[in-house]
């Protein structure tokens, strides 16, 4: 009977509205309103029926002047700021401002990169008032600077993957900019249209290169990159005709030398379509070649996948041997096919004087004859990629070395040696051929990737009384079960020799190779150590702990560290204790942490005692 008369009663209860209805209602009484307001102030203050007051009206374009006083006073606070920035830049001659372009453009002027040292897995580090100008002077106003030689000539990829050169023509609507006197004149060298008369830019494929945005920041820095010849070197061998870029390259570089570059091993370009392109792009080479009155030096960079491409280049380059001085050669040659016919016969005496001249060698994955007489005027040897078939036997490693008596650089990359050939057991063993190489010149050593027995034989082979570059970079155990301690010993016995002139090391462990221990033994035999990088090592709190001493290394001036995130509290721990350790002895100027995780607290410290330090946990 209660259960009947409670549900009567809810029954007769009204429902109670949902949050929801209530704002919907509330939202269409709200625009209801709106509406009403709307019309009637359209009904009382319609312009035909009511115009404005100029009472109103004064008032409103008096606050508008306002404002645009208000905005005329920051305009002339930024271009203050502006010319604050700029003027000593546009008071430095012309000379010094091309330095600096030239100095912010060397990263864009190596070409095409593949050496050993690339592929290692870290790398050196080298060590009031203004006098406000107008725009005329500085030449940064816009309108100033769209002339009539916006027309541009740009670099494309074609679908197929082959670069091809397309022109992209802009004219410009403004023809009285020549009347400022800030125009291109046709007496610009190789800047004329010859068959319109009109002045055009070619620019490289990336627009984003430092020349391309120098030459668009005023009239002044466009006419400086325009005769800065350093900035145009660059000659790319698989540009299209009519080789615009090519030609304007060619005249604005003068006889600084050139960078010509081949690189079609990321595409795969071969054929005859290919081979016709570079004859063309290599007859204009010789043709400008031809017509320097003194030889024209060019560093030449080759990175293919086919013998037959790399054979064509230097047969063509032969012809003009005389005519030219081939400094730097770099060769690439990706090609499972490897045979003695693959390559060029490098002995005709045509190659040979080719290559007489040549201070810069980089092999990559290439088979060059271990007994050139090339390797006796190198300064820089980088050998990368030489494994199973390429690889050179002991004895022609050592005969390279042998031949290189003024070598300063040298870098092995994932390179093997083959066995040396039974020797014949009637001649008497020749022990000489084994002797250490006092290269007295050698200063910078990298190894990357090379198994324990190379890396042993290598500086078994070598002294390097000058040396104050090290670099060892995941170094391998390979087949060979090396214990701790024979490692250990290797290591010292092979610095020995040069731990009095290496002040700059790089150690880096991926493959889990060297013992902590080791590299604390290690690090103590170098007396003048200034730089150092740690990269992949395990064991790190162990090695601040002892780099923590400032009277065993009383020079250590600069520390990097790179992903060495195994133990990051002790890290942290560590790596604050060497800094405040060394403060006030021999305190750490330059620290970089890459990749490691650092307690936040360390961070703070950090920041607050070191001069300069970079922290970049990602």
């Amino acid at each position: 009977m209660n259960d009947i008369s409670n549900n009567a009663s809810r029954k007769m209860m009204p429902r109670q509205p949902s949050a929801w209805e209530d704002a919907l209602k509330n939202v269409a009484e709200a625009l209801d309103a709106f509406a009403s307001a709307s019309k009637a102030l359209q009904r009382e203050h319609s312009w035909n029926r009511c115009p404005m007051s100029a009472a109103v009206l004064e008032a409103i374009y008096s606050t508008v002047a306002t404002e645009y006083t208000g905005l005329g006073e920051l305009e002339k606070k930024v271009w203050a700021a502006r010319n604050r920035v700029l003027s000593p830049l546009s008071r430095l001659p012309d000379e010094c401002i091309s330095s600096i372009f030239i100095l912010c453009s060397e990263g864009e002027l190596n070409g095409v990169s593949f050496n050993a040292a690339d592929d290692a897995d870290s790398d050196y580090i080298d060590d009031g008032t203004s006098d406000a100008t107008s725009s005329e002077d500085d030449g940064v106003e816009d309108d100033e600077y769209e002339d009539e030689d916006s027309a541009e000539y740009s670099e494309y990829e074609d679908g197929d993957g082959s670069d091809a050169q397309h022109e992209d023509e802009h004219e410009s609507d403004d023809d009285d900019d020549d009347d400022d006197g800030g125009g291109d004149s046709e007496d610009s060298r190789g800047d004329t249209d010859s068959s319109s008369g009109r002045v055009v830019e070619v620019t490289s494929r990336y627009s984003n290169s430092f020349r391309y945005i120098a030459s668009r920041v005023c009239r002044r820095w466009r006419d400086v990159a325009r005769t800065t010849p350093q900035l145009w070197m660059h000659i790319d061998l698989t540009e299209k005709p009519p080789f615009q870029c090519m030609d304007l390259r060619l005249e604005r570089s003068r006889n600084v030398p050139l960078d010509v570059v081949l690189d079609t091993a990321s595409t795969g370009v071969d054929g005859v379509a290919l081979a016709i392109n570079l004859l063309l792009a290599l007859d204009r080479l010789k043709s400008s070649i031809f017509q320097n009155d003194a030889p024209r030096c060019i560093n030449l960079t080759i990175n293919t996948r086919f013998h037959s491409t790399m054979r064509l280049v230097l047969r063509e380059l032969t012809h003009v041997s005389q005519n030219l001085r081939l400094r730097i050669l770099k060769l690439a040659v990706r090609s499972l096919l490897i045979s003695p016919s693959d390559g060029p016969d490098w002995r005709f005496s045509t190659m040979s004087n080719l290559l007489k001249d040549v201070g810069v060698l980089h092999l990559r994955e290439y088979r060059f004859p271990w007994d050139h007489p090339i390797y006796t005027k190198l300064t820089e040897l980088c050998l990368s990629g030489i494994r199973s078939d390429n690889r050179p036997t002991r004895d022609q490693l050592h005969a390279v070395l042998r031949s290189c008596p003024a070598l300063e650089y040298l870098a092995l990359n994932d390179i093997d040696l083959a066995a040396d050939p039974d020797p014949n057991p009637e001649s008497p063993p020749d022990h000489q051929s084994r002797s250490p190489l006092p290269l007295q010149h050698l200063r910078t050593i990298k190894l990357s990737h090379l198994d324990f027995d190379v890396f042993a034989f290598f500086f078994s082979i070598i002294t390097a009384p000058r040396l104050s570059q090290l670099g060892i970079h995941s170094m391998r155990r390979g087949s060979l079960d090396v214990p701790a301690p024979e490692f250990a010993r290797v290591l010292l016995d092979s610095f020995a020799i040069s731990n009095d002139t290496i002040s700059h090391l790089a150690i880096s462990d991926v493959e889990g190779a060297t013992p902590p221990s080791s590299i604390i033994n290690l690090l103590r035999t170098i007396r003048h150590l200034v730089w150092l990088e740690l990269h992949h090592v395990d064991g790190l709190p162990n090695i601040l702990h002892d780099l923590s001493h400032g009277d065993t290394y009383p020079e250590l001036r600069s520390l990097s560290l790179t992903n060495c995130d195994h133990e990051p509290e002790l890290t942290s721990i560590a790596l604050l204790s060497l800094v405040t350790n060394r403060k006030f002895t021999h305190p750490i100027h330059d620290l970089a942490v890459r990749g490691c995780h650092l307690e936040e607290g360390v961070v703070v410290s950090l920041l607050e005692r070191i001069p300069r330090f970079i922290f970049a946990e990602v």
